[in-house]
């Protein structure tokens, strides 16, 4: 840029002085720099804005690329080695740049610019030399008195007041725009004061709205809707509604409050039925002063405060009946603002009153006899609600104050005998309340007798319901049920002891439940039933997530996943995806107890079975099915990967369109061979088959076997479990991983028993073990495992439960729930990590 020629042109046109030449950047909303051009900037004055400016035209097609009106506000700063010159210009919000090829340019321009701060009060005329100058000379007036310089280019006095996009094309932006005076509050000015309204930019709203402010402005114009609308003057209210809504759309906290004070309100919404477009009149103030009825269910005594509560609703009805379509975001949030602020004053005051809290429970309290029992509840509900945006402290003071009251005891007598509507009013109650602190109702739920309000917050899961009910239920117990919310362990054995012994297994139940014979048009059972179970899997899914050894128990003695994977074969799809993914919920904690107990139960088979009979189609249940199994082979979960290959691979290597399942099976392989190499490392031998009679050391091929691929195993990498003691029959054949022997496979002729995947093994064992008649063998059944004395918790055949469970369970061939050996354990085809 430095051997550019710099003979641009020279606006000043009485002066010899030389524009410099600049880079005019704006900063865009992504905070980069938007490049609008190269041209030449100087001082000059402007003579419709009275005042001086920077001017920038473009060198290239010599249009104006910036118009900047020179604030006395200190906003100016020099950048950049003393090359740059930036502001944040408060018309447009954004930040402008000049990059001067230049210091020397840079700094003439930043003195001029001093230069004009000095004198912003004055009324002069300055030259580009900093210079206080007379008016322009009559021969430099172009034709019709418009100022031209010695190119005939026409002063930016002109072009001030051109539109924001140059006749070219290009973007020009102006910032500075002449002050707006509002024109006094008199009918003849209607027309002139809409005009101005409707066309205000975003910058020039905060000047007429000062000015509207003043006293008396905006009752004045009031004053004047009134008059015309004694005389008919359609056009003048069809002026005054274009000028109401304008002063709304000032977005003024003063106007506000002019606007939606008592005296004015009413004549404000009058003046909003008169729109144009409107295809018919409104009646607006009809509805508000004869339709809506203010019930005062208990005796308001501060009439400042009965204001407030009329304020706030008129503020709704405008914001959200008259203009919803016209508020821009700015002043839909204010009016928001103030209809919030409202509410907490009013809260805030009823709270104090000494008499009003007492007297409103003292009525609620008389029950459904009480004529007004309905507006009652409905009160409270409304101000719980409110409460919510109170400060966490004043919040907790209402809901202190309405516990000892007795809220939770009216609770329960409406939740009781109410109908719907107060059912579903005393539930948002309930809500608001727990979810600032679930504390206190625990905590009542566990004094009251016989937990009655406990039950009746289950009773809409257990016997249906409608109109959101049973979801304000189910949120309920979510919060009452959540161990973070309770503060010490034994609270949470308590609280959790009566939900689980009293309510647990009835919501189960329902599960098995056959659903309604109501039907959709489909043809698919849509009963409410079937929305109950899906709410009911939603909160068993968060016990098994938040409530450990308790839930895992529960589980294990109601034998509950087989009762939820019976919901697979319901016609309601979105029921079989739930079951599927409270299945996932149990997988996800990656316990082996769970583990154990879906192979012992074959949970895997259901949901195979409906995987398949879903076939190829792409929906929610075969996305659901797949993660799943994906999971599995991520986790490496051995049990049940071992499970579900060996019982379903010959059915599942025909999904061919995913390639999950074949990814499950190479898993599985890897498994079998790696625990084959510890086997082989273990024995000291390869486990085959005997050596050659004539002592060369190799061993000869049984005939009566097949070829035996050299990656399988010779034993099944899950049959590390045997049951019965260590003195039984040798011969016996092992089980498999599934708890029992091979399904139609006994001992073969050449004594070997046949492998799952359908190759021979040997019956003797991997490792020598020594003596049978060693006592110190694992009663558990492990193949090589021993142990110094047995698991205390877990030995034989004892119950998982123990002796005080409801369900006497076994453990199976597949062994205890974890290997719990110390490190000196050695054996086994898996050994625990």
């Amino acid at each position: 840029m430095g051997g550019e020629d710099e003979s641009g042109p020279q606006p000043g046109g009485a002066s010899d002085f030389q524009a410099q030449r600049v880079k005019v950047y704006r900063l865009n909303n992504e905070g980069l720099w938007d490049d609008k051009g190269t041209g030449h900037v100087s001082v000059e004055y402007m003579e419709k804005a009275e005042a001086a400016g920077l001017i920038v035209i473009s060198e290239e097609d010599r249009e104006t690329l910036l118009i900047h009106k020179v604030s006395s506000e200190n906003i100016y700063q020099q950048q950049g080695e003393e090359t740059i010159i930036s502001w944040t210009d408060p018309g447009i919000g954004s930040e402008i740049a000049l990059s001067f090829q230049e210091a020397a340019g840079c700094r003439s321009v930043w003195d001029q610019i001093t230069n004009v701060q000095r004198h912003a009060n004055g009324s002069w005329r300055q030259s580009p030399t900093g210079a206080e100058v007379p008016e322009e000379p009559e021969h430099l007036l172009g034709p019709g008195g418009s100022s031209t310089d010695s190119n005939g280019r026409r002063f930016i006095v002109d072009e001030f007041e051109s539109a924001s996009v140059s006749p070219s094309g290009n973007l020009s932006f102006s910032i500075s725009q002449n002050p707006i005076d509002v024109p006094a509050p008199e009918l003849r000015n209607l027309p002139e004061l809409a005009k101005i309204l409707a066309g205000l930019s975003v910058f020039q709203r905060e000047r007429v709205a000062a000015q509207m402010a003043r006293p008396k402005y905006v009752r004045q114009l009031l004053d004047i809707f009134r008059m015309c609308e004694d005389l008919e003057d359609e056009e003048s209210l069809h002026h005054l509604y274009v000028i109401v809504k304008g002063v709304i759309m000032l977005n003024s906290i003063a106007l506000m409050e002019v606007l939606f004070a008592e005296d004015n309100v009413m004549d404000v919404v009058g003046a909003l039925e008169y729109d144009k477009e409107a295809s018919a009149p409104a009646r607006h103030r009809e509805w508000l002063s004869e339709k809506v009825v203010f019930k005062e269910v208990v005796p308001i005594s501060d009439a400042r405060l009965r204001e407030k509560i009329h304020q706030t609703y008129r503020m709704g009805y405008v914001k959200d009946v008259i203009l919803p379509r016209t508020l821009d975001d700015a002043t839909f949030a204010t009016l928001s603002s103030l209809m919030l602020f409202n509410n907490v004053e009013v809260v805030m005051a009823l709270q104090s009153d000494s008499r009003f809290l007492p007297h409103l429970f003292y009525l609620i309290k008389q029950g459904p006899d009480t004529p007004s029992w309905a507006e009652l509840v409905g009160f409270l509900q409304e101000m719980t609600g409110l409460a919510k945006n109170l400060q966490p402290n004043n919040r907790t003071s209402l809901f202190s104050t309405l516990t000892s009251l007795g809220l939770f005891q009216v609770l329960t007598t409406v939740l009781e005998k109410g109908g719907e509507e107060l059912q579903l009013r005393a539930m948002d109650i309930l809500l608001s309340s727990v979810q600032h602190d679930s504390r206190p109702l625990r905590d009542f739920l566990l004094q009251q007798q016989d937990h009655a309000l406990l039950s009746l917050l289950v009773r809409p899961l257990r016997e249906g319901g409608g109109g959101g009910l049973q979801e304000g239920a189910l949120e309920c117990l979510r919060y009452l049920l959540d161990p973070e919310g309770m503060t010490v362990n034994v609270e949470r054995a308590e609280f959790l002891d009566a939900f689980y012994n009293k309510h647990m297994g009835a919501l189960v139940g329902v599960l098995s439940e056959t659903p309604k014979s109501s039907k959709s048009a489909n043809g698919a059972t849509q009963g409410p039933q079937a929305g109950v179970q899906g709410l009911i899997l939603e909160l068993l899914c968060f016990c098994v997530v938040h409530h450990g050894y308790r839930m895992k128990y529960f589980v294990l003695g109601n034998n509950l996943l087989p009762k939820v994977l019976k919901l697979l074969k319901r016609k309601e799809r979105w029921l079989a995806v739930a079951a599927v993914r409270f299945m996932r919920t149990c997988l996800h904690l990656k316990d082996e107890f769970y583990n154990r107990y879906m192979v012992r139960e074959n949970c895997i088979e259901p949901i195979v079975e409906a995987f398949l009979a879903n076939g190829p189609r792409y929906n929610l249940l075969n996305s659901a099915v797949l993660e799943m199994f994906e999971f599995m082979r991520r986790e490496s979960m051995r049990v049940l990967i071992a499970h579900t290959i060996e019982r379903f691979w010959e059915r599942l290597e025909r999904v061919d369109y995913v390639d999950t399942f074949k990814a499950l099976k190479l898993k599985h392989d890897q498994v079998l061979n790696q625990a084959f190499d510890r086997a082989r490392g273990a024995g000291g031998s390869s486990p085959g088959g005997p050596e050659d009679a004539s002592g060369n050391g190799h061993a000869q091929p049984d005939r009566a076997r097949p070829k035996k691929d050299p990656r399988a195993l010779d034993r099944d990498e899950e049959d590390y479990f045997r049951e019965g003691d260590d003195d039984d029959d040798d011969s016996e054949v092992p089980s498999t991983v599934q708890g029992g022997p091979s399904q139609g496979r006994g001992p073969l002729s050449n004594g070997t028993a046949e492998h799952s995947s359908g190759l021979p093994r040997p019956l003797t064992p991997l490792v020598d073990y020594g003596d049978d008649d060693d006592d110190e063998s694992d009663a558990s059944g492990f193949l090589g495992h021993k142990r110094k004395s047995p698991s205390p918790s877990f030995s034989g055949k004892r119950s998982y439960l123990g002796p005080d469970s409801p369900r006497g369970l076994q453990i199976s061939p597949l062994g205890p729930l974890k290997n719990s050996s110390s490190s000196s354990d050695k054996g086994g085809l898996w050994q625990s990590r």
